[in-house]
């Protein structure tokens, strides 16, 4: 309480600490491994907007125009070719989400540094509150000394440090409410990265290959199949895989 310096100094370091957390959780909601994934998830979406499935279940030859523009698949071989784009698109998404997923881990250390600071903060307003009221009541129960300037001037410089360091417990306690705050910050920015992470699996997984493999079937299917069944079902899956791939991208 009477060294003028101490909690000032303290302040000080657990603001830089508090910064240094907040700092890194900037660079990793700033990097672009996100956008990445939304990057190629889109190019997946658009190529998978081409697919002329009305053309691919009727077997019915493209015509001209279709031909001069070639904006929509309706063969095997413009749907291989489409597939070799998927492919190597579907290819550079896997990366990029690689790399967002270990952000996991910086996630994990960021809320123990963010715990480990709220406890310290707690133990160390606790304590000054307590040590605050000690004093303050040893103050009210000393006799006044009016005639006696230096025992009167040391009282009253004891109450300018109590109200001194009363400010500062003040300042910590905004302090730790505002990393109170930060864990739900850090919770919202981990629950979205977890939620474009486990979409885009699905997406990469099992949406876009269940889909591939339903067109390659159409198309093994001979002009006799009865192909209404496979068709219906290849077209419920492109109409959720576009949905999917639009609301993620």
């Amino acid at each position: 309480i009477d060294d003028a310096s101490y909690v000032t100094d303290y302040g000080a370091e657990a603001s830089q600490h508090s910064e240094s957390i907040l700092n890194q959780l900037n660079t990793i909601t700033r990097t672009d491994y996100a956008d990445g994934v939304r990057s190629y998830l889109a190019k997946i979406l658009e190529a998978t907007q081409k697919v002329d499935l009305d053309s691919l279940r009727t077997n019915r030859n493209p015509s001209f125009f279709d031909r001069f523009l070639r904006s929509k698949v309706n063969n095997k071989a413009r749907f291989m070719e489409l597939e070799r784009d998927i492919k190597s698109n579907m290819t550079f998404c896997q990366n990029r989400l690689n790399q967002l997923k270990k952000t996991q881990q910086v996630f994990s250390e960021l809320f123990s540094k963010n715990e480990q600071q709220f406890r310290e903060l707690t133990v160390y307003l606790l304590a000054g509150q307590l040590r605050l009221e000690e004093e303050q009541l040893a103050l009210q129960h000393l006799p006044e000394q009016a005639n006696n300037v230096f025992a009167h001037q040391a009282q009253l410089d004891k109450k300018d440090a109590l109200s001194r360091f009363e400010r500062r417990l003040q300042t910590l306690k905004v302090l730790r409410h505002t990393v109170l705050l930060r864990i739900g910050q850090l919770r919202l920015e981990q629950k979205n990265t977890l939620t474009l992470i486990d979409q885009a699996n699905e997406m990469l997984n099992l949406m876009i290959p269940a889909w591939r493999q339903q067109i390659m079937a159409l198309f093994s299917l001979s002009s006799s199949d009865n192909n209404s069944e496979l068709y219906a079902q290849l077209a419920a899956t492109q109409e959720s895989l576009n949905k999917q791939l639009l609301s993620l991208s």
